[in-house]
């Protein structure tokens, strides 16, 4: 994948973010939570080659840092809404609706008035799935 593709600025604004295949979304995201975990309260950075060792072949890196971002955001924004879903880790159907809710690419360095999806859908997706 070219490298001009990782996200930040990974696709064209306003055009669809490719899903991920679920296993990349949760590799991922466990590895920024646990650079949170011995980082607390520090940025921190994540090296490229780290992130694509941890997905799989062919995976579309920007795709899943970018929605893996969004899920952060969204765990920041509404993380009483997330609740029924939490325990240590995200359940593992949060982590299926990130990877695949419609979801488009923002531009950077733009204000944004909310997120790239529909909040409301992604809620009454994770409520269709099992427990």
């Amino acid at each position: 994948m070219p490298e001009a593709r990782l996200w930040p600025g990974g696709g064209t604004p306003g055009k669809d973010v490719p899903t991920v295949d679920v296993a990349d979304l949760k590799s991922v995201w466990s590895i920024y939570r646990d650079m949170e975990a011995r980082n607390p309260g520090k940025q921190f950075g994540v090296g490229i080659e780290i992130i694509r060792g941890a997905c799989s072949a062919g995976a579309d890196i920007g795709a899943v840092t970018y929605r893996c971002a969004m899920l952060g955001i969204l765990e920041m924004l509404s993380a009483e809404r997330l609740v029924p879903w939490r325990a240590n880790e995200f359940l593992a159907a949060v982590l299926k609706v990130a990877a695949t809710i419609p979801m488009k690419w923002m531009e950077t360095g733009v204000p944004q008035s909310g997120l790239p999806f529909d909040v409301d859908a992604f809620f009454q997706e994770v409520r269709k799935e099992p427990t």
